[in-house]
């Protein structure tokens, strides 16, 4: 997009890293803009301009991994409003302090003037300048309270505080792609940060219908970017201009660049190139808010511990693959963090065998669920990144150096170590247990073999004999 009539906007002006440089409008009421960026495409300033004159400016700092730690104001100010002949001054000031626990949780607004010069240093505490985010699993911004608390008199006790209540100061309803809900908005304009958490650009066309998500600029009305994915390449099966695959509900887009499904207050990076899909995100949100469940979240399950890992993001990639498998890591020196990537197929089902008192083999037309298959997977991811966090007090690099004996049913310590661990969860969630690795290949009667991943699943578990469905009938009694 290089201008838009309906906003009244003459031109749009873009950089060769696909960063908005200047938005230019035509309605003398309206205000323009520019921007400057740092070496990593995050934006460091924005300057307004009422036709050529400049009005203001704002600077962001950032730490290392982008995050806006304060933002600054430089502008003109009146020091002598209203009069007949205003006197103008400079004004540079401290206008924000984010301040973040696992992600930005508040803002302390407790400005201070850099350019004044004292003869005395007052401290004080100012209460309601520091305001809290009430957010959402998308991380939109619901409502934000201030740190004043207003009492409330008991009606039975004149004189004497019943309770307390909060101090709202902005509070916001959202239709799914971010639009403001008409009737259902107060003071929306008084907050910087709104829709997903991102930052409002409301001098381009009004508030809340322009959000600056640091890679690409968003608009909620139409639930479309202004610019095209610059890794559009990943996802063939979507426009370029779409927002996180048209599933805003359950999935983000915390730069503009990649999408993330959200389950619960976990976040799952899903990267499935060609293989990616809305039926697929689905799939993949379904099978982890499973793992999540009740029993399994509270006491064996650790996909939240891999979330919390901010420099190692597990990505997910789903599709039609043989078989659900790990599929290496790599480390990018600009982001300072280790991707580690693996395959998952939905639709693949791993049968299991079991053994009797005497360890011989009993096959057993039975499979855990696709969920389970991921599981396994990730089970790996975490031991790869927590080192020595698993059952035998080895890491997973050691482990996997270990030689395999050939008579081993898990196929080596790694896959042992796994199998159980995976088992845990199995059995929190009343599924089958596996017993060995050799979901590959497993005899199911008259010669059949079954390979994981293949779709005939359903045609080889009705060609099993009535000795293993009783069989089976006897094992899921047991349990």
């Amino acid at each position: 997009m290089i201008y838009d009539g309906f906003e009244k906007i003459s031109s749009i002006k873009w950089s060769v890293y696909g960063k908005i440089k200047e938005v230019n409008n035509s309605d003398p009421l309206k205000k323009s803009l520019k921007f400057d960026y740092d070496a990593m495409g995050n934006r460091i300033a924005k300057h307004v301009y009422a036709g050529s004159a400049w009005m203001s400016s704002t600077y962001y700092v950032r730490d290392a991994q982008g995050n806006v730690m304060g933002t600054y104001e430089h502008k003109d100010i009146c020091t002598n409003c209203p009069s007949s002949t205003p006197i103008f001054a400079m004004s540079y000031k401290l206008l924000e302090r984010d301040v973040y626990g696992s992600s930005r949780c508040a803002i302390d607004q407790h400005t201070l003037e850099l350019l004044a010069s004292y003869s005395n240093q007052v401290y004080e505490r100012i209460v309601g300048s520091k305001t809290f985010e009430m957010s959402n699993h998308l991380g939109n911004v619901i409502s934000v309270v201030s740190d004043r608390k207003i009492p409330i008199e008991d009606a039975s006790n004149v004189g004497n505080i019943k309770h307390y209540i909060p101090q709202i100061l902005t509070a916001t309803d959202y239709y799914a792609f971010g639009e403001a809900m008409e009737g259902r908005v107060f003071n929306s304009d008084k907050y910087r940060y709104s829709f997903n958490g991102q930052e409002k650009d409301d001098e381009v066309k009004g508030g809340g219908n322009s959000y600056d998500y640091g890679a690409r600029i968003y608009d909620p009305r139409l639930g479309k970017w202004l610019s095209v994915d610059p890794f559009a390449t990943n996802y063939v099966s979507f426009s370029p201009y779409c927002f996180v695959g048209n599933s805003p509900i359950i999935a983000v887009d915390p730069d503009g660049k990649r999408i993330v499904v959200v389950v619960g207050d976990k976040e799952y990076r899903i990267g499935a190139f060609n293989f990616f899909k809305p039926k697929e995100v689905r799939q993949a949100y379904a099978a982890l808010k499973y793992l999540n469940s009740g029993e399994v979240k509270a006491q064996v399950n650790r996909i939240g511990e891999l979330k919390a890992d901010k420099k190692n993001i597990v990505r997910i990639h789903v599709g039609e693959f043989n078989n659900s498998s790990s599929t290496g890591s790599h480390h990018d020196q600009k982001t300072g963090k280790t991707y580690h990537d693996l395959n998952w197929n939905p639709d693949a089902e791993t049968f299991l065998t079991t053994y009797d008192e005497n360890n011989t083999k009993l096959t057993r037309g039975v499979s855990y669920s696709p969920a389970m298959g991921l599981y396994h997977e990730l089970a790996h991811k975490y031991h790869k990144i927590f080192g020595k966090k698993s059952y035998d007090g080895r890491t997973y690099d050691e482990r996997k150096k270990m030689p395999i004996d050939p008579n081993d049913k898990y196929e080596g310590p790694e896959e042992e170590v796994t199998i159980k661990e995976v088992n845990k969860v199995a059995k929190a969630l009343g599924e089958p247990q596996a017993e060995n690795h050799s979901g590959e290949e497993v005899e199911i009667g008259k010669g059949v073999k079954h390979f994981t991943g293949q779709k005939e699943a359903d045609k080889i578990n009705e060609e099993i004999e009535k000795d293993f469905k009783e069989n089976l009938k006897k094992t899921v009694k047991k349990k």
